[in-house]
């Protein structure tokens, strides 16, 4: 999966960036974080998986616990972009990253990615007890009016 991003990426956006095999950014004018826990949002353990995957254990708590929201520098610097571009060429990056990509043999392309995510994949599955507990506090009336309270004071920016 090769991405690119032409704005902000946040919350969902974020974990869909940190899923990407390649990341190609705009180089300014935009923020990525996961704001989910200064919501009052709890963090499930697939998106907090594909996080811890993408920057590491420290980053990954960095900003999960801190709520921080990176420049583009900062992203790729964290190992959360891997390429940062002007508007105009991101996009065109982008395709050639997955042509490059897709390119490769399919086969031993899905091998490596499976070897690397194993540990991820292998620790979400261990929470799958903790996932059930995310889940029903996502339903709780708590998450649902802190998530109305941060999407009226974001569109009123």
């Amino acid at each position: 999966m090769v991405g690119a991003i032409n704005g902000h990426a946040i919350a969902g956006g974020c974990i869909l960036v940190a899923c990407c095999d390649v990341s190609v950014m705009v180089d300014d004018g935009a923020a990525i974080g996961v704001p989910e826990l200064a919501v009052g949002v709890p963090f499930p353990p697939l998106p907090l998986e594909i996080l811890r995957f993408a920057v590491g254990d420290p980053t990954a708590s960095r900003l999960a616990i801190g709520c921080e929201t990176l420049t583009p520098k900062q992203a790729q610097e964290a190992g959360l972009v891997h390429k940062l571009k002007k508007p105009e060429e991101s996009m065109a990056t982008a395709v050639k990253e997955a042509h490059r990509l897709g390119a490769m043999p399919s086969n031993a392309f899905a091998l490596v990615k499976r070897q690397l995510r194993a540990p991820a994949l292998q620790r979400a599955h261990e929470q799958q007890a903790h996932a059930k507990e995310i889940k029903q506090a996502w339903k709780s009336p708590q998450v649902k009016a802190a998530l109305q309270v941060y999407v009226d004071k974001t569109l009123k920016k």
